[in-house]
């Protein structure tokens, strides 16, 4: 006979980000206590976004009927907040979008215009960057190349006054950066250049383009973007794991370590609602590359390696990595893990003796370490 699925439960979606304000502040040993008593006794989800190599873990409380809710997510919003909302959500997709798409092997372009062309609306603007991703479609087309990724966004007002219109664009880097910028035809002041990795990958870049603009600001991409990947459960983090984690920040820190052993550790923050009395944790991690990955290495030039070059990654034992020039069967290069940037992900390949690499007459590549050997060469 056989046994019935249990049907799984359902909860009743909500804001927890908006839910979830007041810091957490564990020197307060009566608040600490409180949330000890009172914050716990719940189902807690655990959501995980994976964007290129930067990852995001939400742990937050999940509940089966509204009246349950904080009190800010049972009442329904006014308009002016559920675009507030909105706007929130749209800003951190793309975001993500940027962080799964580009590497720094893509370009930043930011397009401006004469006075003669300055566009007389909002919709004028938009319609010249289609044109100008038509013009970028056709070149791409002649030159061989798949369909181009980019998402731009339109600057027109800030702060309630029309400011001088111009667009920030990135873009995958197939197309060379001559022919990118000379497809524009209602500028001259362009600029065109590769895109830099900050640590936490291209957020600081998303940021800027995708921050509240106080006014008129559009955003577009193509439909060609792979969308960030998520995944969420019920059992990684139950009422046991969040009392110790309230109690105490490092061992926070180690639960979300030991729940991702694939990410570098970056940070974790700790927020309660004061009617609840519970918490809402949000952590922010950077994934490992893994063996097989196409890998970028961040501040190559310092340790006399091409840092905009691509890698294979060949081989790694938790803290040296070994590489070679993607495409290339000369040198194998030595290098820090923490150095490297995912460029693309790779069929994964378990590291066995038989084929862990080990080069000849190599040294140590690392910041404030040994020197590279004067012969490198790609």
């Amino acid at each position: 006979m056989k046994t019935k699925r249990k049907t799984p439960q359902k909860f009743v979606p909500y804001d927890y980000e908006e839910a979830y304000q007041d810091e957490l502040k564990r020197e307060d040993a009566a608040l600490v206590e409180d949330l000890l008593k009172k914050g716990v006794r719940v189902i807690y989800a655990t959501k995980r976004i994976d964007a290129g190599d930067q990852v995001e873990i939400e742990i937050y409380p999940e509940f089966v009927k509204r009246e349950d809710l904080p009190p800010e997510a049972r009442h329904r919003r006014n308009p002016a907040a559920q675009r507030t909302l909105k706007d929130k959500n749209a800003r951190k997709h793309c975001e993500r979008l940027i962080n799964e798409n580009f590497t720094n092997q893509d370009i930043w372009i930011t397009l401006t215009y004469t006075d003669r062309n300055l566009p007389k609306s909002i919709e004028e603007a938009l319609e010249n960057m289609q044109r100008y991703i038509k013009r970028i479609a056709y070149r791409r087309k002649k030159a061989g190349l798949d369909p181009a990724r980019y998402i731009y966004v339109t600057e027109w007002e800030e702060e309630g006054r029309k400011i001088r219109c111009h667009h920030h664009m990135i873009m995958d880097g197939d197309l060379d950066m001559d022919t990118v910028e000379k497809a524009w035809k209602l500028g001259r002041r362009n600029e065109t250049r590769r895109l830099d990795y900050d640590e936490n990958g291209l957020s600081g870049l998303a940021h800027y383009i995708t921050k509240d603009p106080k006014g008129k600001k559009r955003w577009c991409a193509s439909k060609n973007l792979r969308q960030p990947k998520e995944h969420k459960n019920h059992r990684t983090f139950g009422p046991k794991k969040v009392q110790t984690m309230i109690k105490n920040n490092n061992d926070a820190e180690r639960l979300i370590q030991e729940a991702a052993p694939d990410c570098w550790f970056k940070s974790v923050e700790a927020r309660y609602n004061p009617h609840n009395r519970m918490v809402y944790f949000y952590a922010k991690l950077r994934r490992k590359c893994a063996v097989g990955d196409l890998v970028t290495i961040a501040g190559g030039e310092d340790i006399g390696l091409d840092g905009r070059a691509v890698y294979d990654l060949l081989d790694h034992d938790g803290q040296l990595a070994h590489v070679r020039k993607h495409g290339k069967t000369g040198r194998v290069y030595p290098v820090e893990l923490e150095r490297l940037r995912l460029h693309r992900k790779g069929a994964r390949t378990k590291r066995t003796p038989q084929n862990r690499v080990k080069p000849r007459n190599s040294r140590r590549l690392s910041s404030g370490r040994s020197t590279p050997p004067a012969n490198i060469q790609g």
